[in-house]
């Protein structure tokens, strides 16, 4: 169940940060910070529960509070237009720059990839 997953994690998490000081305190005690490096990463993401809820409340809060937020004032062919733009897009638009870089203009082909 997934109280018993979250007791176990628990006493993994208070394992890790100090043991019986940790575990005398309780779970509480660990501070925010430390308490999230230590979680294992959630899968796909680089960052744990704690901090991957922190950052999408912030985010969503962010985006809920800008009045500008682009889907608020766009029309819904304008906006899945906007949404299929890739960087490259916009760096072939406004420099000389074609099909010399890739479309995913983060990732760097290497040898490896092929032509």
């Amino acid at each position: 169940s997934n109280l018993h997953a979250a007791k176990s994690s628990h006493k993994e998490l208070i394992a890790i940060l100090g043991g019986v000081e940790v575990a005398a305190a309780g779970i509480e005690a660990i501070d925010l910070w430390v308490g999230g490096l230590a979680e294992d990463p959630l899968a796909g993401a680089l960052v744990g529960e704690l901090f991957f809820r922190i950052m999408k409340e912030q985010f969503e809060a962010l985006r809920d509070g800008d009045r500008f937020w682009y889907a608020r004032i766009l029309r819904r062919r304008e906006s899945r237009e906007l949404e299929g733009t890739r960087l490259s897009n916009i760096i072939r638009r406004n420099t000389e720059i074609g099909d010399e870089i890739p479309d995913d203009v983060f990732h760097v082909p290497s040898s490896n990839d092929g032509p």
